[in-house]
């Protein structure tokens, strides 16, 4: 299961994702992303991973997307989550 939640402020956009970031829920997603794109805007990108307990092969695909994108101010805050935010970060820049 998957939790995402949408929080839009004057000059960011925070994105939090509960769960585990697998299919079928990273369709889900993929969805609320495109959706984002339009009310961005100019505005900073947070992503908060601290509650996200596992991300499979398309889920990464998926945050190394929006990091290329956007690059994010990503909130991690275990090793697990901090590795989640690494493998994104390293892998966009590749």
């Amino acid at each position: 299961m998957l939790r995402i939640s949408v929080k839009d402020k004057p000059n960011s956009l925070h994105l939090k994702l509960e769960g585990k970031l697998i299919l079928p829920w990273t369709n889900e997603l993929q969805s609320v992303w495109s959706q984002m794109m339009s009310s961005l805007d100019g505005k900073r990108l947070h992503i908060d991973l601290r509650e996200t307990t596992f991300v499979d092969h398309h889920g990464m695909h998926l945050l190394r997307t929006i990091v290329q994108t956007t690059n994010p101010k990503i909130e991690a805050n275990s090793p697990l989550t901090r590795q989640f935010a690494e493998q994104a970060r390293i892998q966009a820049q590749a």
